[in-house]
């Protein structure tokens, strides 16, 4: 182990504790025009446009009102002008020079890599030789992300193991990768962070090897957040998954809504089915007509996965089972049609809309509220 990284790793899980508590109570006393804030950005699955996700968040306009709320409250930082711009600024800039998914705010040589990474033994052998092959170009790694001022937007580096996630969770002896490690030591170290702000549901700091609870030196996500203070940003209907990042990151959360429902409704080809049917309805049973209609219906729900292609229910169905099945395919069309959806995003820092708000309640049947 290398001297410039003995005081990370020499510190007991009760030290580690403690100092993020001061930092914490240390950061509340602090002018917000001298706070340093790391915000992190989730992409997962990698290469493919994912970068800046999270469940049922509006990521960058979210994040655009944050940080304008934040110029707002006093804090050091030039935000972008419109959420396209904040977009370019942390998806494009230089990305295309360096061959990444989003710009190069910093690279970290191997050299460092070596001199500052108290785990390295572990990680190579891993991931080989530093600084390895992920967000790498064999000399150094990226980290990836914007600053604006007092802020640094930066991208979560992938895991290593996005084919099969959970290996580093349940798998003995996996490590995260140099990228990865490198990151958090940049935010920590480098940029001299205060906090760090976790900007949606959710990452993989939480899911990094080491005990599923009762943290301490060798697990991983003690290991990168070390004693920085951990606020996260984190969907309120998944309670579950947030438990774990505060059992596993220290997280503070602080939770943002899910957006507000609306009925599903039908698409074309449902809602084709639905005519159908009441057409059928309609018809003598005696009509000649039933007879096209039944096999129409049969044919439409079998093209949606609602119904079985056999047996033809014209010949093998009496009457009353005929009756029974058509029955039973209209109440499937209505549990679908009125079933409980998303509408849209949730905007962090944006109101509801009235048309949003109308339709969330006629979705959940309170025609009153809206008359």
């Amino acid at each position: 182990m290398n001297d410039s990284t003995t005081e990370i790793s020499k510190k007991s899980d009760a030290e580690r504790l403690q100092i993020r508590k001061e930092r914490l109570a240390l950061l509340r006393r602090k002018e917000n025009a001298d706070k340093i804030v790391g915000i992190v950005l989730f992409g997962f699955p990698p290469n493919a446009g994912a970068v800046g996700t999270a469940a049922y968040l509006s990521v960058f306009e979210s994040l655009f009102n944050t940080l304008h709320e934040m110029k707002a409250q006093g804090y050091d930082l030039e935000p972008p002008a419109s959420v396209d711009d904040l977009r370019e600024a942390i998806l494009k800039g230089n990305a295309q020079t360096f061959g990444q998914d989003a710009n190069v705010a910093a690279r970290v040589s191997a050299d460092t890599l070596v001199t500052k990474t108290p785990w390295l033994d572990e990680i190579e052998a891993t991931w080989g030789a530093a600084p390895g092959r992920v967000q790498s170009n064999g000399r150094e790694v990226f980290v990836l992300g914007a600053q604006f001022g007092n802020v640094f937007v930066g991208v979560q580096p992938t895991f290593g193991y996005e084919g099969d996630p959970m290996r580093l969770l349940f798998e003995k002896g996996l490590t995260p990768t140099h990228a990865f490690s490198a990151f958090y030591r940049y935010l920590r170290e480098d940029f001299n962070a205060h906090a760090v702000l976790h900007f949606g549901t959710h990452g993989a700091l939480e899911f990094m090897p080491g005990k599923q609870s009762g943290m301490g030196g060798n697990c991983w996500p003690d290991r990168l957040i070390d004693d920085l203070p951990n606020i996260y940003f984190y969907a309120s209907n998944n309670s579950s998954e947030g438990a774990i990042a505060k059992r596993r990151s220290g997280a503070t959360l602080v939770s943002y809504l899910t957006p507000p429902i609306a009925q599903a409704g039908l698409y074309k080809g449902l809602n084709e089915l639905k005519a159908s049917i009441d057409r059928w309805r309609q018809l003598a049973t005696d009509n000649p007509e039933r007879r096209e209609m039944v096999t129409t219906l049969q044919a439409q729900a079998v093209a949606l996965d609602l119904v079985p292609a056999t047996p033809d229910w014209f010949e093998a169905l009496g009457p009353d089972a005929l009756e029974r099945a058509v029955l039973s395919l209209s109440d499937s069309l209505l549990t679908l049609e009125y079933t409980l959806i998303p509408h849209g995003l949730h905007v962090a820092g944006r109101p509801t809309s009235v048309a949003q708000r109308v339709d969330m309640l006629l979705a959940m049947g309170d025609r009153k509220s809206v008359v």
